[in-house]
């Protein structure tokens, strides 16, 4: 990527990030980058198209650690499944909740477009994921990638329903999540599987 461009999404994220959407403006970043304004309409039309390259840039680089992951040969199926939960609850941990929201209520088209690419992308890591795990003797051979796959995303949702669970609430998210975890993987564990997850120390992770 060109490195001007690069300059301006990263220092957009940021702003995007702490302030929100609809308060930074073009010519905050611009002083921010040490670009002039012209400069940014330069590379980006309006501020939605690069509204849209910021999200599509994170989106990018999350793709690129979920294949590392997947490709990795130092990881079998169970531990990848892991590494790919952390990578979830890091995501949750550092996705700032007003840029959410801002993009809902101000770009609602990319939002529907972020969440759709997002899906699609984690849907197909989890299934290579799984059907690599079966091939390996790691998970049940009667399991259906598809729908576990999907499932394995909903458990992802939690966030968004956990206000609705109040018999939870004196449970972090962070602490459901990992028990959701447990159980995601207890179940679809072979029994050679089963005998690795006793080596796992979830306390740790």
């Amino acid at each position: 990527m060109e490195e001007r461009k690069e300059k301006i999404l990263l220092v957009a994220r940021q702003l995007f990030g702490q302030y929100g959407l609809k308060s930074v403006t073009m010519d905050e970043i611009a002083v921010e980058t040490g670009m002039s304004k012209k400069t940014i309409y330069q590379v980006f039309k309006d501020k939605k198209s690069l509204v849209a390259e910021v999200i599509n840039y994170e989106i990018d680089r999350t793709r690129t650690i979920i294949q590392g992951i997947i490709e990795s040969k130092e990881l079998n199926p169970i531990e990848r499944t892991i590494e790919i939960h952390k990578l979830i609850m890091q995501i949750q941990r550092t996705y700032p909740p007003q840029l959410e929201r801002d993009l809902q209520r101000l770009y609602p088209d990319i939002i529907a477009q972020i969440q759709s690419k997002v899906m699609d992308n984690m849907r197909r890591a989890i299934v290579d994921n799984l059907r690599n795990g079966i091939e390996q003797g790691y998970f049940r051979h009667d399991l259906n990638p598809d729908v576990i796959a999907g499932l394995q995303l909903a458990r992802s949702q939690f966030y968004r329903t956990r206000q609705q669970m109040s018999f939870l609430s004196d449970y972090s998210n962070e602490f459901i999540l990992k028990e959701l975890l447990k159980y995601h993987l207890h179940g679809i564990c072979s029994t050679k599987g089963l005998e690795f997850l006793q080596t796992i120390n979830f306390e740790t992770l």
